[in-house]
């Protein structure tokens, strides 16, 4: 496996302010194996990775490198969302709405 996965994984625990421990809480993993992962040794189980998710894992990054709101932002159609806001600002002000 390669180990900037393991790396990502442990930056991101950090980010977190997360335990070995804790993580390891929330993979149902001991603290040991969690320690695997995060120094290439062992591959992690992607769905319970995904399930991290609700709990603010950025598991993009994790998997990819990229950070989720960096890859959002590219995303984002500008235009468009100028064009919406430019429409509610018109809409409330013809309606005395602030």
């Amino acid at each position: 496996m390669n180990d900037t996965l393991g790396k990502r994984i442990a930056e991101e625990r950090r980010r977190l302010r997360w335990t070995q421990q804790q993580l390891a809480d929330h993979l149902d993993l001991g603290r040991s194996a969690v320690a695997m992962l995060e120094t290439g040794r062992s591959q992690p189980d992607v769905p319970k990775l995904l399930e991290l998710e609700r709990e603010g894992f950025d598991i993009l990054f994790v998997l990819s490198g990229e950070r989720c709101e960096l890859a959002a932002a590219r995303y984002l159609n500008w235009s468009l969302l100028q064009a919406i806001s430019d429409a509610v600002r018109r809409w409330s002000e013809t309606r005395g709405v602030s």
